[in-house]
């Protein structure tokens, strides 16, 4: 079989469309010396009265940070595999729906295209989970976090400059667009089950501004970019003549993109 050539254009990715597979059959690839894998087609329709598909989302590798793995190490994908090895039958599909990506600077297509290539470079890939069809739809981390579209000439571009990688390496792979002019939409079928996936990020209308809210003594925030976990110090200030001092009364936890803040009083 000839694959395609690759070019710069799509950072080297290409997908080669293979005809007259049997259903339920493993089939094994080999890409020069390096590369190589298996997958298994699906089963029957008839076969398909009950099956399995897994859905998730969100993952950053080397994140929480552990000296001793490999900086690529993405835990989800470990558990993810764990889980599905003690599967008895195996799953359909998963739908991976969106922040496949955490975009934190630059905001150009190299740099989209370098946090692609990275998680797909993470050995925590196994061949196991590369044997099953993944199936991708984005959301805001792919471009920004709480990314909604603007008129902005700035919005515009950082949307353009995102959807380039996720059209290469995801979408390019997806089942087939529904309409031209919704190319982002799409639909599929598990045997008498029709599937279909929705864009919810490109026509998002602005969200309302959310201030921090106090509740029970926590202040609910959001972090735009990074993780971690820091402590300070609140300053409570005494009457006249007495010394002012400072008084531990702050501590932050970090999820991914979210922060709790607890105050004194």
């Amino acid at each position: 079989m000839e694959i395609p050539a690759t070019t710069s254009a799509t950072d080297y990715t290409t997908n080669v469309p293979l005809d007259d597979l049997g259903p339920d059959t493993l089939y094994q690839y080999q890409l020069g010396r390096d590369i190589s894998g298996t997958f298994t087609t699906r089963r029957e329709e008839a076969e398909l009265d009950r099956f399995t598909i897994l859905s998730s989302s969100c993952l950053k590798p080397g994140w929480p940070y552990n000296p001793f793995q490999h900086p690529l190490a993405v835990k989800g994908l470990t558990h993810l595999h764990n889980t599905v090895e003690q599967m008895a039958q195996r799953p359909e599909a998963p739908l991976f729906l969106g922040d496949f990506i955490s975009p934190v600077s630059d905001y150009t297509i190299s740099y989209y295209r370098e946090l692609y290539r990275q998680v797909y470079s993470s050995p925590s890939w196994t061949p196991l989970l590369q044997s099953i069809p993944w199936i991708h739809m984005f959301d805001d981390h792919e471009i920004i976090n709480d990314f909604s579209p603007s008129s902005t000439p700035q919005s515009t571009e950082m949307f353009e400059n995102a959807m380039e990688p996720y059209i290469s390496y995801q979408r390019s792979v997806n089942p087939p667009a529904l309409t031209g002019s919704q190319p982002t939409y799409f639909s599929y079928e598990i045997g008498k089950v029709s599937f279909f996936i929705l864009d919810n990020r490109s026509h998002r209308s602005a969200p309302a501004h959310r201030p921090g809210k106090k509740l029970n003594g926590w202040v609910w925030g959001k972090v735009n970019a990074g993780c971690a976990a820091v402590a300070g110090h609140e300053g409570l200030g005494g009457t006249a003549g007495k010394k002012r001092r400072q008084t531990p009364g702050i501590r932050v936890w970090c999820t991914c993109h979210e922060k709790l803040v607890r105050g004194k009083g």
